[in-house]
């Protein structure tokens, strides 16, 4: 429980009262016995990114996650319009060709035009804090995925 030194007394009980197997008569034993793996299981820790342009398109990649399932890649463009998820993938890359870039800005939101993205990692257990915000300056021109008519 060191890695979520957060969580409140009840969170604790919860997590050890939900993670007990059963064993023998439960009048005598109580609720079983404590399986301590299944109590310990966290999300995953947050992917160590590294943002890059290739073929004028963002590309990023990182390392594995241990026990991580799978990556959620976040986007977002124009200032408000807000963050979604973009894809998910089981690899340690992604490269939007579909998003046109002139350069890689930093981890700082530049002004507009800009593409953003991040990284998470995803276990059964749930989602790790993202691995960094990288933004990339745009042309202006970028799909979105908005509904309605476009003006």
């Amino acid at each position: 429980l060191s890695r979520e030194p957060h969580l409140t007394a009840s969170q604790v009980r919860s997590r050890l009262l939900t993670s007990a197997d059963a064993w023998g008569n439960a009048s005598i034993f109580g609720v079983g016995k404590l399986n301590v793996a299944r109590a310990l299981q966290m999300p995953p820790l947050s992917p160590t990114v590294t943002a890059s342009v290739v073929n004028a398109r963002p590309r990023l990649t990182w390392a594995a996650v241990s026990g991580a399932t799978e990556y959620r890649v976040y986007r977002s463009v124009l200032n408000g319009f807000g963050w979604e998820l973009w894809t998910t993938t089981t690899g340690t890359s992604f490269t939007d060709v579909n998003t046109p870039v002139l350069r890689y800005w930093g981890e700082s939101q530049p002004a507009d035009p800009w593409a953003g993205y991040y990284v998470t990692a995803v276990n059964g257990v749930g989602e790790s804090a993202s691995g960094g915000t990288f933004y990339y300056l745009t042309d202006g021109v970028v799909p979105l995925r908005v509904t309605g008519t476009a003006r």
